[in-house]
């Protein structure tokens, strides 16, 4: 990191630290943070080679970490979407959150489960500081507090 900082600011990008994580068709989709390992990247399509495209794709998340380039299998966390695209994805850590047109769901990244549905409350930002979702309209601003632990 001390060479991306000090001396190559383009590190990433053709240093020794370069970690090439996977290949997709699609880029506009939505990724997040995890942790300062781990990101999450919305779609389970894999990338073929031979085919130059996207197989064995679907709903959910793709869990990576950012510091190998060779990823563990069974990282993939399949989510039924009920065909609703996903806008968003935002994490504390211990949850992912899936925002939608029609609300945020809540996912167990351990048990990788569902555990809440804000129906209604589509997430557009995360306050980690706060350790809030924030969702806003043309005429609204609405906060939900992510310090919580489902029942």
């Amino acid at each position: 990191m001390t060479d991306w900082l000090e001396s190559n600011p383009w590190e990433s990008e053709d240093g020794a630290s370069i970690v090439e994580l996977t290949y997709r068709d699609e880029w506009t989709t939505p990724a997040c943070w995890i942790n300062n390992k781990h990101i999450a990247l919305w779609g389970l399509g894999e990338w073929n080679e031979e085919e130059c495209a996207e197989i064995a794709q679907g709903t959910g998340v793709r869990i990576l970490d950012a510091t190998q380039s060779d990823q563990p299998p069974g990282k993939r966390l399949p989510m039924e979407m009920n065909g609703e695209r996903a806008r968003d994805l935002f994490s504390d850590g211990e949850r992912l959150y899936v925002a939608t047109d029609s609300g945020t769901t809540v996912w167990d990244l351990d048990t990788r489960e569902q555990i809440a549905n804000l129906a209604g409350f589509t997430a557009c930002l995360h306050d980690v500081v706060r350790g809030t979702l924030i969702a806003f309209g043309t005429d609204f601003i609405a906060e939900f507090s992510i310090a919580w632990t489902a029942q």
